[in-house]
Parts: structure tokens; C-alpha cells; sequence
């Protein structure tokens, strides 16, 4: 059955117990990593796992959490996969928590006035998205599935949304064949900043260090979209997500002097 994602510092982890109570008295499902260690390859896999799989995700704001790299990951693949995010700011003021990505969204504030008033109608969201999914589910299920070759051809697509949905597709199907397709889309791809996000956003998903090349050939690209970090800013993440000495290499070499 569909969950709700809390995405949070774990310097926050009292005022996550909080939220993620108040969310299952109303007959929620929530999923944390609290029991999980912390960093390990079986944390990474269960939090993607539950990503994947998840409804919807209530991301916490604070200052930590804006500074944390795994909540900026976390909140990069829900925006890939087209999870709705509901933001709440926990702690802090606005400039210091809330990310640049998320700017534009509605946000409720856990020391305002009426916060119980708005959590109420979060949960109403929250359950009207889980019932959504659990239907798109049900839809995929009797529907065949595109081969990986037929996604790849639909990188090929005229139109821009075309393109979106195939990667979106491949990040789904969770198949490392998809790497090479997603790469040469990479390279190739000249005309949708928009595709070329979702490209890096995907590549950050698979972490694989075969795109090492053309993730870093964005290092330079200043371009961005409204409301988002700069192409650049997402190249160098999935950079840092790949993480071996090569990547590094790159990263460094294009620092700043």
C-alpha cells in the first residue's frame, strides 16, 4: 500500500517522532528511516525503495535539513517521479530553511496559529494522493510495459514532455541498461532545459559512474528554469552521489579559483 515519505535532518528527529505520529492517528502510513543505519548501501536502497513507492512526500524545514545533501537527493527523485511534496517548516526563518526548489511551494508552519488547522488539511491531501496512486497502480498493472527500447526510442521524441515521461519511466523500471540511453540523451540533448534536468536528476538516481563524462560536461551550464538551482548545481550533485575518485577529479577541476 502507498506511504507517506517524511524527508528530514536527523537533527530533527523529535520533531519528525511528532509530525509522523499526528499523521498516523488520522490512519496514514508513514515511512522514516529511523530504524535504519544510518548511511549504509541498505539505507540508500531502502530509502530509494521507499521513494519509489511512495504516495507522496511531507519534506521538514529547517535549517539543517536545507544543508542536508540526502534531503536534497530525496526531494530530487520525488520531483522526477512526479511525487507531490508538501512542505513544513519546523524551524528556523524562511531564508535560512526553505531550498531554492522548493520556494514556490505552499508550506505550513508548525508554530503558527492555526497549524492544526492546516495539518487537517494536509492529511485530507495526503489521503486523496494515496488513493490516486494506488488507482495509476492498479492502471499499470494491466496495461503492458514499455520494453527498455521503446523508452529509448521515445528519447528521440519531438516534444520535450515525450522525453520527460520516458525518463521518467526508466527511473521506475530501475534497470541499469537504461544508463546508456539516458547518457547519449544526455549528450545529445540541445534542445529542453527542462529534459536536460530530468536527464541529470535520473543519472543522480542510478549513480553510475559511466556517466561520469557527461554529467561534468554541465559543470559550466548556468542555465536553470524558474524557481530551480542552476543546471550546473544539479550536474554537480549526481557527481557527488557517484562519488568515486574520478568524479571527484572532475568536481575539483572545476572549483572555482
Amino acid at each position: 500500500m502507498s506511504h507517506v515519505f517524511i524527508s528530514y535532518s536527523h537533527k530533527d528527529t523529535e520533531m519528525m517522532k511528532i509530525i509522523r505520529e499526528r499523521l498516523e492517528d488520522d490512519g496514514l502510513i508513514v515511512w522514516t528511516d529511523e530504524n535504519l543505519n544510518w548511511g549504509t548501501p541498505s539505507w540508500v536502497k531502502s530509502v530509494e525503495g521507499a521513494i519509489r513507492n511512495a504516495s507522496a512526500m511531507v519534506v521538514l524545514l529547517s535549517p539543517d535539513s536545507n544543508a542536508s545533501t540526502w534531503v536534497d537527493r530525496e526531494i530530487s527523485m520525488a520531483e522526477l517521479l512526479k511525487i507531490p511534496i508538501f512542505p513544513i517548516l519546523i524551524r528556523g526563518e524562511d531564508a535560512e530553511s526553505i531550498p531554492l526548489r522548493l520556494v514556490n511551494y505552499q508550506y505550513i508552519r508548525y508554530d503558527a496559529n492555526d497549524f492544526s488547522e492546516k495539518l487537517k488539511q494536509l492529511k485530507a491531501n495526503l489521503k486523496r494522493t494515496r488513493t490516486q496512486a494506488v488507482a495509476q497502480a492498479q492502471a499499470a498493472e494491466t496495461r503492458s510495459s514499455a520494453t527498455l527500447r521503446e523508452l529509448a526510442d521515445e528519447l528521440q521524441s519531438d516534444y520535450a514532455e515525450d522525453r520527460i515521461l520516458a525518463i521518467q519511466e526508466m527511473v521506475r523500471m530501475n534497470n541499469k541498461r537504461a544508463v546508456p540511453y539516458l547518457i547519449s540523451a544526455l549528450e545529445n540533448e540541445t534542445r529542453s532545459k527542462h529534459v536536460i534536468i530530468a536527464l541529470i536528476q535520473a543519472l543522480n538516481v542510478f549513480k553510475d559512474e559511466r556517466a561520469i563524462d557527461a554529467l561534468a560536461a554541465h559543470l559550466g551550464n548556468d542555465d536553470h528554469l524558474k524557481y530551480t538551482d542552476k543546471i550546473s548545481d544539479y550536474a554537480r550533485r549526481a557527481l557527488m552521489a557517484i562519488g568515486t575518485p574520478e568524479a571527484e577529479a572532475k568536481l575539483g577541476a572545476n572549483m572555482p579559483e
